[in-house]
């Protein structure tokens, strides 16, 4: 009688469980599509839709693993399409740089802890969407500095390396070393091509990035994909900017959220 109840039990928990993953795969994969949307619009934003999500199934550590893998997909296609613009000059002082502090970063963060980590994530969304609502403006002029670039790929890296969120710096530092929005894109994508796989091949090395990460990473690849397809296809009759401020409303409240709870 008393096994028969343990094996009711196990049944009973192992049903919940699978319940549960699946609903963190279909939550991801609906984020992920979202957040090939807005990248398809605004050539950045992927990661902090996912990372809107993922956090609520996963730690802080493994969401950005995961986001870091589906957003390296996303820029993969976005490089190949506007890769007769790359600046490859441009991309390699930042790229070695990014890199060596990814690499401390990462091994980093598993160390702290994750309470800490997440309220100062929730801390970071919140400035940005100040930032993009209050401080930023449409036609600020992006002049080439040497103290703000070294301060953008640093910050960029401390971001990218805890939360996969390097994006908002790094406009900054490629607008003002291109010539055109072809090549703006497709530099900055190729940059987050080479860094988030190489990010993910240390938290691979790390033991961050499992295998039983495989099923959620793979869904929301594809769905980023789509994300980005169905985006060519509407980009011409969607309102940019509309796009933007509802992205950064659902990034303050998702950093309010964060650092409540």
């Amino acid at each position: 009688m008393v096994l028969e109840n343990w094996e009711k039990d196990r049944k009973r928990n192992q049903f919940w469980e699978e319940t549960y993953n699946m609903t963190a795969i279909l939550f991801s994969a609906l984020a992920a599509l979202g957040g090939g949307l807005v990248m398809g619009v605004t050539g950045f934003g992927a990661g902090m839709v996912i990372m809107m999500v993922l956090p609520v199934f996963y730690s802080l550590t493994e969401s950005a693993a995961i986001s870091g893998v589906v957003c390296t997909v996303l820029n993969a296609q976005m490089a190949i399409r506007y890769w007769k613009h790359i600046h490859f000059q441009t991309l390699v002082a930042p790229t070695i740089a990014y890199m060596i502090l990814c690499a401390l970063l990462i091994r980093f963060s598993t160390e702290v802890d994750q309470s800490l980590i997440q309220k100062g994530f929730g801390i970071f969304l919140i400035c940005l969407c100040i930032d993009s609502f209050f401080l930023q403006k449409k036609n600020r002029p992006h002049k080439k500095n040497l103290v703000l670039s070294i301060l953008c790929i640093a910050f960029s890296a401390v971001f990218d390396s805890f939360f996969s969120i390097g994006g908002p710096l790094l406009v900054i530092y490629f607008m003002a070393r291109t010539d055109s929005t072809k090549a703006y894109m497709g530099t900055i994508q190729a940059f987050f091509f080479i860094n988030y796989a190489y990010s993910s091949v240390v938290r691979v090395i790390n033991g961050i990035l499992l295998p039983s990460h495989l099923a959620v990473t793979l869904v929301c690849s594809a769905a980023v994909l789509l994300g980005g397809v169905i985006a060519q296809k509407l980009v011409s009759r969607l309102d940019e900017q509309m796009v933007r401020k509802l992205i950064y409303i659902m990034i303050g409240v998702s950093g309010v959220w964060n650092l409540l709870n």
